[in-house]
């Protein structure tokens, strides 16, 4: 906001705005300038870039300015939307037509559990899959089986007529109840403040004219309240929030299938005469006989070409991201004098081909503390026992170990004593018999 505030008094013409580093800097110096930012330091100029990116991107939807205007009046400052992070994590992972729905979503959550921020910024992204999983979902559940939301009068224009969410032309006459639930699927804080909000209707279920319906407003309840967290999970694992193969695994499931998929087949063969299998099957069959850049896209890496939805990518993925976790990490055991263990550590692969580097500097680190915890866990002790205390001939092997590597005025060890202030003297003369020179 203050970034946004920044950028409309400075008044760019068009002219400046086609210079956008120009205007970057110009916003930065105004803010370095002119705001008390106290014991928060003024951002840099990639976050005032980024942020004034964001800004620009919700600026385009009134609903999402709304939703984030109406959290503010309600939860007040550092709620969800008023996290800049978390607020570029949602406007990357949306476009334009998901959006909204993603932000009335966590919107009607934040009101459901009445927390302000109920997701750090690790959680956020797997929740956003799993509410861009539900959009997708409903609105290919409409198009596969449009005899759902259709009366007589329309099942006699055809589910021809449809686009490709399901929706029914204007010209087509279609009761209310059907109208609201399609405002429902587009907008779940309506569909909240509706069946569970303050002033929720407890009828609206029992109201509705067909079995088939309340099974499905029950089945998209549930969804928006995450009671399928690890069923959507799996399915995203190998395939993405859009695939339709990941659609047919997700009503497979055994939680599913007890919950709606049983049911809702019974009463879907009842009203229309057909096998809720079948209907699966030929949606399979569809899927199938697309083009790979239909069905699921594409991904090159390291001159391969990858899909998707394909298990052995995310298996490669796996592979690779061990291989460069172990050529960046050589793990010693503690065994042997100083000398022997110094031998051990310039025969790894990580400090022979750092040492050669002209700009390579080296820093130890010791915590006091947990310095011996590994070895702990490594030897099976009793963990609840275990009480933290300064080892000091460990400490004087560790040093041994790394001091032929550090140069002087270059190099440092940092030592984390914690808490524990009468280790400091004992501390203080091992690191004099070494000759090193300290500060605290």
């Amino acid at each position: 906001r203050i970034v946004a505030l920044a950028t409309d008094a400075l008044q760019f013409t068009e002219r400046e705005l086609q210079e956008p580093k120009t205007v970057v800097r110009k916003v930065h110096a105004w803010l370095a300038n002119n705001v008390h930012w106290g014991t928060v330091r003024c951002p840099d100029l990639i976050t005032v870039k980024r942020h004034m990116r964001n800004w620009s991107s919700l600026k385009k939807h009134g609903a999402a300015m709304r939703l984030i205007e109406s959290a503010m009046q309600k939860f007040g400052r550092n709620n969800l939307f008023d996290v800049p992070t978390k607020l570029q994590l949602i406007l990357q992972r949306t476009n334009a037509s998901t959006l909204v729905y993603v932000m009335e979503q966590l919107y009607s959550e934040m009101s459901r559990w009445a927390d302000p921020d109920p997701y750090s910024a690790a959680a956020l992204l797997p929740r956003i899959k799993g509410i861009l999983f539900a959009y997708h979902y409903m609105g290919h559940f409409l198009l596969s089986f449009p005899e759902v939301l259709q009366d007589s009068d329309v099942s006699r224009c055809g589910s021809k007529g449809c686009d490709q969410l399901g929706r029914v032309p204007h010209n087509v006459k279609v009761p209310v109840d059907h109208i609201q639930i399609k405002e429902f699927m587009d907008h779940p804080l309506h569909f909240w403040q509706k069946t569970q909000g303050p002033e929720k209707d407890q009828t609206w279920f029992d109201r509705l004219p067909t079995k088939c319906l309340k099974l499905l407003m029950g089945h998209y309840k549930d969804l928006c309240d995450e009671t399928y967290n690890h069923e959507v999970a799996q399915c995203l694992v190998h395939k993405g929030c859009s695939n339709v193969l990941a659609f047919s695994q997700f009503r497979a499931s055994d939680k599913v299938q007890r919950r709606f998929t049983t049911q809702f087949a019974n009463e879907y063969f009842e009203m229309t005469g057909k096998q809720l299998a079948d209907v699966e099957k030929s949606i399979a069959e569809e899927a199938a006989d697309k083009p790979d850049h239909q069905r699921d896209s594409q991904i090159v890496y390291d001159g391969t070409i990858w899909h998707e939805g394909d298990s052995s990518f995310h298996e490669y993925c796996e592979r690779v991201c061990i291989e460069k976790i172990a050529s960046r990490i050589d793990l010693l055991e503690a065994k042997g004098s100083s000398a022997e263990m110094h031998s051990k550590l310039r025969e790894t692969p990580l400090l022979k081909s750092l040492i050669g580097d002209p700009g390579f500097s080296f820093m130890g680190f010791y915590d006091v503390k947990n310095a011996k915890l590994p070895s702990a866990v490594w030897e099976n002790q009793d963990l609840r026992l275990w009480e933290p205390r300064l080892d000091t001939q460990h400490l004087c092997k560790y040093i041994g170990t790394i001091l032929p590597l550090l140069q002087p005025m270059r190099d440092v060890i940092w030592i984390l004593c914690g808490k524990c202030k009468n280790y400091l003297p004992r501390i203080e003369k091992r690191l004099k018999k070494f000759g090193l020179i300290w500060d605290i």
